[in-house]
């Protein structure tokens, strides 16, 4: 021990002893009073269940405390589920894995910070941009300025909300907290002393030191807990940037759109684009018409559409729909079309005849979907809800009289739908909550048109993450010259002020 320890140690016993010792005097005789009226036992008993009623609610709220972090952890996550490309997925698992295997001891200052942070970055720009060298630095300047715009909005209340004086504090105060963080150490010197001193009552100091080592405990395992759950939320939260910036997501404020995209190229109010795909006679142009009702497309007893023709919907409550009728498919080699045309669209409606049973052709059509955008790994797969047309005439043929259950059948058409839809979904690889049974036919009216406006709105989440992509891969493939013309002019004017100002 040195001798500046020394004497630090010297100095503070006086202070303490200076201090306490007018107190201390009163221990004795308070163990005196105690012992000649035979109230020890009843006060080691009352001290010890203080002390396991304080370790219980300690353990109590540690453990409210896990469970709110972890349901908040889950929240987020499940919310994020809904959207991103393959590449996002992956990238998603990885940050994951990361959070899951960090080993908080390794931070030990900010530099280690750092290079974690740094490391989680590289294994997102890996995921988000393989085959390239350096993947770190695929970025623009206003995407990485606009992360830093987001995270400091985010930062911002929680300085604010939860830190003492948070909206009053100054950088320079903070600074100086910082520089007296040695007064911790004075602070365990002077609780060392304290206990030297106790000692003066055994008894006492016994009883401290087992309720002092129990809550030592407990506190080492929550601070290790606290340390492994920041620790891991700081690699999310890293993760989560790096996968916004690496996606093309911030290429304009988010004040802008509530889903982000390039502003130069598209139109923030954009609707989302429906394809309406499936064989030639299932009713695709009905379909089109019931959804759409004031708008009148070609319908299957008349000529086949022999293009893809788009109408535009406005339903109450949901945003804005564009229809797009494609051409019937009739044999394989009309699935080209569909497949490209799919590339363009956020949500598909593949209408299957209920009344058909062979399905390979539609089968062959949403796989061959699925593969063009597997071949598209920056693209997410639009959500499919398949519509079981033509119910009306599956047996009995004469039987018309709806509303079905179809959950709980009760008759005989009632059981034909239900294993009409039960055919379709495994036929095509389908949840059974996304095949809708409708009737479409001008002589009987449409029904159940208002249950695949639900299932629309059901899968309107993934469809609008899938537009968003979309629109950013739009944007990246193209050249806007008219903002590149305006963005010379701005640099022209630049140059021109400073010239004009040196002169």
């Amino acid at each position: 021990m040195g001798r500046d320890s020394i004497k630090s140690y010297i100095g503070l016993a006086a202070l303490v002893a200076g201090a306490g010792l007018p107190l201390l005097v009163l221990v004795p005789f308070g163990w005196l009073w105690l012992w000649q009226h035979g109230y020890v036992l009843h006060w080691f008993g009352a001290a010890l269940a203080i002390s396991l009623a304080a370790f219980g609610l300690r353990t109590w709220l540690v453990s409210r405390f896990r469970v709110e972090i972890a349901l908040g952890d889950k929240t987020h996550t499940d919310a994020e589920a809904l959207a991103g490309s393959p590449r996002e997925f992956a990238a998603r698992e990885t940050v994951e894995r990361l959070a899951r295997e960090v080993d908080p001891a390794r931070i030990t200052d900010r530099e280690s910070l750092a290079n974690l942070g740094i490391e989680t970055v590289e294994a997102v720009a890996r995921h988000m941009h393989p085959g390239v060298d350096d993947p770190v630095w695929t970025f623009t300047v206003p995407e990485a300025l606009t992360l830093v715009e987001r995270v400091s909005q985010r930062l911002r209340p929680i300085v604010v909300d939860n830190v003492p004086l948070g909206d009053r504090l100054t950088v320079g105060q903070v600074m100086r907290l910082y520089e007296w963080r040695g007064l911790i150490d004075v602070a365990n010197k002077a609780y060392d002393v304290w206990r030297i001193i106790r000692l003066m009552n055994p008894i006492a100091a016994a009883t401290q030191e087992i309720r002092e080592r129990l809550s030592k405990t407990m506190y080492e395992g929550l601070r290790e807990e606290l340390a492994k759950r920041l620790a891991a939320a700081y690699v999310r939260e890293v993760g989560r940037a790096a996968i916004d910036l690496y996606s093309g997501r911030l290429a304009v404020p988010a004040a802008e759109t509530e889903i982000a995209a390039p502003a130069a190229t598209v139109d923030s109010n954009a609707p989302l684009r429906l394809l309406v795909a499936g064989r030639s006679g299932s009713g695709k142009s009905s379909l089109v018409n019931a959804l759409a009702e004031e708008v009148q497309a070609a319908t299957d007893a008349l000529p086949q559409t022999r293009a893809f023709a788009g109408y535009e919907v406005q339903r109450g409550g949901l945003p804005p729909v564009v229809l797009v009728d494609s051409p019937g498919i009739a044999r394989a080699q009309d699935l080209g079309s569909i497949t490209e045309k799919a590339l363009d669209c956020d949500l598909i409606l593949w209408v299957a005849a209920a009344d058909r049973p062979d399905r390979e052709l539609d089968r062959a059509g949403l796989e061959a979907i699925r593969q063009h955008f597997a071949r598209h790994p920056d693209r997410p797969t639009p959500p499919v809800v398949v519509v079981l047309s033509h119910i009306d005439r599956l047996r009995p043929f004469q039987e018309w009289s709806p509303p079905y259950d179809v959950a709980e059948p009760d008759g005989a058409k009632a059981r034909s739908i239900r294993d009409a839809i039960d055919a379709a979904a495994e036929d095509l690889g389908r949840p059974i909550d996304r095949v809708v049974p409708v009737c479409l036919s001008p002589e009987r009216g449409a029904y159940n048109v208002d249950l695949v406006w639900a299932k629309l709105t059901e899968a309107l989440p993934a469809a609008k993450s899938a537009q968003l992509l979309r629109r950013i891969a739009s944007a990246r493939r193209g050249m806007d010259w008219r903002r590149l013309l305006t963005q010379a002019a701005g640099a022209g004017r630049l140059a021109a002020d400073v010239l004009w100002r040196k002169s």
